[in-house]
Formats: structure tokens, C-alpha cells, sequence
């Protein structure tokens, strides 16, 4: 096996779209780096790339652009890809959806709705920065191919469960609030779990020193949401971490896993949860882990790879007539830019002109197996209950569930949080791309397909013959 791994610069300028929100927000400072870690692995047979972006989210375009641009500059072909965002709030946009489905309201709405919809107020990615990420990424991609070498394969797993928390609330009133509201004497429990596990992969040369690792982690990148510009969030921190303690020329990649529901936020808890100190404690505890399991790990040099990719077609979700009404009404009487009846009014808008464009997504799901590690990705922010689903009906111990990847697309909740009774939160709400209520289950099961696909792992031969036990400790008590 070889390994390669490159780290490339990202960082947004002042004055440039923010991503993760509803409405345009400019930058107004650079607190922190913004970048994209990659790495590439080859087994002689097949050749594959895992990447992360500083972004909410990244659309399929600016990847496939990318890949052309490693194809065109060098000719090199990956046989499988997971690249995707970390879904940092306070990283720059990288999605032109906003802007399609504007156009598109110019073609199917009256110009008396369309002039409701005040394009100006929402975000947009900036050119210069589109493109220079894109050539960031294909950089960061032939760079990690270019410095492949021999490599160990060693994959662990740890657990921290101390700073992330399960943000949907069951209130008194039986339904299922997203953030109930720090004392709020109306909530109940936490609506899900969390999943506390710390995987990861790490390539090792034969000296024993560690080339990179890649660590996949549920949360959230909202540690900095509400400073005034741009931010790694946690992921920088871990980062961080792993290179003042194995080097600083490690490579690092951290994939966000089944992040839908979960964030640094305890709504059980009078705590504040946002700010560079927690950003740095939620970092600090994964990177710590991923280190912990790094110490524990036994490289085997015999791995190979594996990789699988589904296409699936599922229904986006539209509103109804009488809904879509009360959307045209709600954004006659209020200003998207500040009123959040009229904000949602025009994404519901936006929904039934894009159903009526295009009614199927095509949702992607890839599968790679490097070693004992199984990768499986799919575009969404999946709810973690979905993520748990995968791993548990994994034939393999070590599940490195990605999301946000190949493609940016929206929330996946489970089925019960559709629930007129007991469901609710703004993740159910009719929103552009909305999937069927019944995604989650269909691309958690074809994840599992795809991993069942593959063949076992053997465990490692270990050469040891069987032995006596120890002379002193086979004596009998003595209580004389």
C-alpha cells in the first residue's frame, strides 16, 4: 500500500460570502485558516481520494471541475473519491444552489411573486474565491498523489462523548423542538442519540513514523458561529492536536460523520456553547482521542482497497397547493433580509420551483475499504440515528460514516422526526432538494449494500506459539 497526504490554504478574504445560512454574510475578519487536508492511497490495483473541505458545504461542479483540472494538469484518474465538506459555518460558500434556484423562479414564477424574492439578500459564492478553492483542492489532491510512499495501514477506534450533543429536545407538549431552549422548564430529554465514536486510519512508514491519519468525528461545525468572519471551528484545533504531538509535518484529514442532529450545544446545560474556547475544547478532545487511538495502533503492511458507488434516485419533497399559497402571503408581508416567516415563505417558494424543474435527486453513495477501514459517504447531513444504522448493520468493525460528500445536497432526518404527533424541528421543514421522507432508510441501506460488497478482512497472523504459564504465577494462595 502507498499513502500520500497535502494540506492546502483555503483561508476567505474579508469581505466574502460566509456559508451556513439562510441570508448573504460577508466576512469582516480572518480569525483562522481555512483549508483542505487530503490524502491519496493506491494498493497497485485501484487508486482513491479522501478530502475534506472548510465549507458548509461544496457542490458536485467545483469537485468534478477539480478533478478534471488533476486530469488535465498530470492525467491522473482516481477509480474512487470521497471529497467532502467539513461543514465549518464559518467557512466560505461554495455552493451556486441559491443562485439556480433564483434563475430558475425567473422561469416559473409571476414577475409579481419573482419580485418578492429579493435575490440580493441571499448567498452567493464569490468568483475569485470559487476558483481559487477549486484549484486549492486539485492542488491539495495531486500533491497528496505526487508524495505517496510505502505505507502501513493501522485503524483504531476511540470514544468522546463529553462535548457533543444530540440538539433535537422532547418537550412537555410531546413534540420534538431543534434547540428546546437553555432553561426552558418545558423540555424533557434529548430526541436521539449521539455517537461518540473517534475513528481512526493512520499510514505509517516502515520506520514507524506516522505519514498521516484520517479521523471521522459527528459534530457540527458551529463552535463559532456568530463571530464576524471566518473560522476552522474544531476542526482546526484537532488538526492542531495531532501535529504538536506526532509532528508538524503530519498529514491530517477530518471527515465529518452523521452530523445532521448533533452540535457542541447542551440545551441542558446554563453553559455558554459557542466561542473560540469550546471550539478548542470539542478540537482538543478529538484530536487528543485520535492521538490515544494512534499510540495503541499496529500498522499491518499486507492491506488492500476495495470501492463501490451508487447512484439513487429518490423524490425531492414539494409543497402543497394551499401551502404554497400561504408561502406567497407570508412573503408579501415581511422582508427575507430580517423576517424569518418571510425567509422560509421564499424557501418554500424555491422548493416548488425546483420540484417542478427537476422532481428526482440523484443522490450518490460511495463505498472504499482501505484495509480494515470501510468508508461510506453519501451528499446529505444525515441524522445520526441513520449513521448508527449503517454501522451496526456493517460487516466491518471500523465505519467511517462521511457526510456532506460528492456533492452538497440537504438534511436527511430519520422517519419518526416526520411524526405529526411527536417529529418536528426546521430540518423537516419543505426546503429546496428536500428528500422523501423516506431517504434516510433508503441510503443507509444502500450504503450497507455497498459494504457488504466487499470481501472480510482476515485478521493479522501474529506469530505467537503457545507457552507454559509463568512458573511464579502458578502457586496456590498461602494464607497461614
Amino acid at each position: 500500500m502507498k499513502a500520500g497526504f497535502c494540506t492546502t490554504d483555503i483561508s476567505l478574504p474579508v469581505g466574502y460570502n460566509i456559508s451556513g445560512g439562510y441570508v448573504r454574510n460577508l466576512s469582516t475578519r480572518a480569525f483562522d485558516p481555512l483549508k483542505i487536508r487530503a490524502a491519496v492511497f493506491s494498493d497497485g490495483k485501484l487508486t482513491t481520494a479522501i478530502a475534506a473541505v472548510d465549507s458548509c458545504g461544496i457542490e458536485k461542479q467545483l469537485i468534478d471541475e477539480a478533478l478534471e483540472e488533476v486530469k488535465k494538469c498530470t492525467g491522473i484518474t482516481f477509480d474512487s473519491y470521497i471529497i467532502s465538506a467539513t461543514h465549518v459555518h464559518t467557512g466560505g460558500h461554495l455552493r451556486h444552489g441559491q443562485e439556480e434556484q433564483i434563475n430558475a423562479c425567473k422561469e416559473y414564477l409571476s414577475d409579481d411573486i419573482y419580485a418578492l424574492m429579493d435575490p440580493e439578500s441571499l448567498p452567493v459564492p464569490d468568483s475569485p474565491y470559487y476558483d481559487y478553492s477549486r484549484s486549492q483542492l486539485a492542488t491539495a489532491l495531486i500533491e497528496a498523489y505526487m508524495r505517496m510512499e510505502e505505507a502501513d495501514i493501522s485503524t483504531g477506534k476511540g470514544e468522546d462523548a463529553a462535548r457533543v450533543f444530540n440538539r433535537r429536545i422532547k418537550m412537555k407538549n410531546g413534540r420534538t423542538y431543534t434547540h428546546g431552549g437553555k432553561g426552558n422548564p418545558d423540555k424533557v430529554d434529548y430526541a436521539g442519540p449521539i455517537d461518540p465514536e473517534v475513528n481512526v486510519l493512520g499510514a505509517w512508514r516502515k520506520d514507524g513514523s506516522l505519514i498521516g491519519c484520517i479521523i471521522n468525528y459527528a459534530c457540527h461545525g458551529t463552535c463559532m458561529c456568530g463571530t464576524p468572519g471566518s473560522h476552522g471551528d474544531w476542526f482546526q484545533y484537532a488538526d492542531d492536536v495531532i501535529k504538536k504531538l506526532m509532528g508538524e509535518k503530519v498529514g491530517v484529514v477530518i471527515m465529518n460523520g452523521a452530523c445532521g442532529d448533533l452540535t457542541q450545544v447542551d440545551n441542558f446545560s446554563p453553559r455558554h456553547d459557542f466561542g473560540e474556547r469550546v471550539a478548542k475544547e470539542l478540537g482538543g478532545r478529538i484530536g487528543a482521542e485520535a492521538y490515544k487511538v494512534l499510540l495503541g495502533a499496529y500498522p499491518r503492511p499486507d492491506m488492500t482497497m476495495e470501492a463501490a458507488s451508487a447512484d439513487v434516485p429518490i423524490e425531492k419533497r414539494h409543497p402543497s397547493p394551499a401551502h404554497f399559497e400561504e408561502a406567497v402571503e407570508k412573503l408579501r408581508k415581511g422582508d427575507p433580509k430580517v423576517d424569518e416567516d418571510a425567509m422560509f415563505a421564499r424557501t418554500t417558494i424555491m422548493a416548488e420551483v425546483m420540484y417542478k424543474k427537476e422532481p428526482v435527486s440523484m443522490q450518490n453513495v460511495t463505498a472504499i475499504r482501505i484495509g480494515e477501514a470501510v468508508f461510506v459517504s453519501n451528499q446529505n447531513e444525515i441524522f445520526t440515528e441513520i449513521g448508527l444504522k449503517m454501522k451496526k448493520e456493517s460487516p466491518f468493525l471500523y465505519n467511517f460514516v462521511c457526510s456532506l460528500a460528492n456533492g452538497h445536497c440537504v438534511y436527511v432526518p430519520t422517519l419518526s422526526a416526520f411524526d405529526m404527533e411527536t417529529g418536528g424541528g426546521y430540518e423537516t421543514r419543505i426546503n429546496p432538494g428536500r428528500l422523501d421522507i423516506h431517504a434516510g432508510d433508503i441510503l443507509a441501506d444502500k450504503g450497507i449494500e455497498l459494504m457488504r460488497s466487499f470481501t472480510p478482512v482476515e485478521p493479522e497472523k501474529v506469530d505467537c506459539p503457545p507457552r507454559k504459564p509463568w512458573s511464579y504465577g502458578t502457586n496456590p494462595p498461602q494464607i497461614d
